[in-house]
């Protein structure tokens, strides 16, 4: 009975050595690589820049002007205008928040979603493991932007809809890493301990199983956030994601075009910020895939 005890208490002890190792050897890992030091100041600096700047410079990013349509950059548009004379670097701004707010909420839906399967498939194993993982598979068969094309072309554009779109393909993808992560930690002591004393099945998944692959949770959800910006910059293009007016970095280097040899600034703004967005997620994606990995 002590030792069942004694273990019993395994699971609350890891998830105790998780946090302080958050709190001290994690954090050092993390910031030890410059690229991840890099990857994190961007990432800091952008979505403050998108929160932050329309408080300041408060252009309506959806005024027409066509007097002033395709202008160079001047002290009145920073980044000057496009070909209804709206205010660049205004609508930059705007869209970066529909960009990013797309993104986080695909990656947090999918993650969760992803995660619940991945957790009940390799926790209960047998014919739901079977069921489930075939069906996994099916999906993971098609490219995660044709996926994404066929779900929006399916419901139409729109806010909502480019959210599902996105978060469909990705949900496969996170349920097989999470589901990898549980058969790694569900033959450990504090679980067959948990299974002597009586302690309900969905107890265990979600109070012992789920808190000690925590980790692996975070980094599916980061690691995801780079391919995710560039699917809604990609549905966004194909006029799939958000309509106008509303601002929205793929779409705007859609409208742009037309005029990159004339006017090649509307073109490269929101390229530049798709790219180096991008750039930055993948770099703190694989911050806290490193950090996370002790064995390195």
């Amino acid at each position: 009975m002590t030792t069942l005890s004694v273990s019993a208490t395994d699971s609350a002890g890891r998830f105790s050595g998780f946090l302080k190792d958050v709190r001290g050897g994690f954090l050092r890992r993390l910031l030890v690589n410059p690229m991840s030091r890099i990857g994190l100041a961007l990432l800091s600096v952008i979505i403050v820049l998108v929160i932050v700047g329309p408080i300041f410079w408060t252009a309506d990013p959806d005024l027409n002007n066509l007097a002033e349509r395709i202008a160079p950059p001047s002290w009145a548009h920073p980044l000057g205008t496009d070909s209804l004379g709206r205010d660049v670097f205004a609508r930059v701004l705007h869209g970066g928040r529909v960009s990013l707010l797309l993104t986080f909420a695909s990656v947090v839906l999918s993650g969760v979603l992803g995660g619940v399967i991945g957790l009940v498939t390799g926790y209960l194993g047998g014919w739901v493991d079977a069921v489930l993982m075939r069906v996994n598979d099916v999906f993971l068969a098609l490219p995660f932007l044709l996926l994404a094309l066929m779900i929006s072309v399916t419901l139409g554009p729109g806010l909502v809809n480019t959210v599902i779109a996105l978060t469909v393909p990705a949900i496969p993808r996170d349920a097989r890493l999470v589901r990898s992560a549980v058969l790694s930690v569900k033959e450990g002591d504090y679980v067959f301990a948990a299974h002597a004393t009586g302690v309900r099945p969905s107890r265990i998944m979600f109070r012992h199983v789920l808190r000690n692959i925590s980790s692996v949770v975070l980094v599916v959800v980061s690691v995801g956030m780079a391919q995710t910006l560039l699917a809604v910059a990609g549905l966004g293009f194909l006029g799939l994601g958000v309509q106008p007016p509303a601002p929205e970095w793929g779409a705007m280097l859609s409208d742009a075009q037309a005029y990159i040899i004339s006017n090649p600034v509307v073109v490269l703004v929101p390229g530049l910020a798709i790219l180096i967005t991008a750039l930055a997620a993948n770099l703190v994606g694989d911050a806290f895939r490193d950090a996370f990995d002790t064995s390195r």
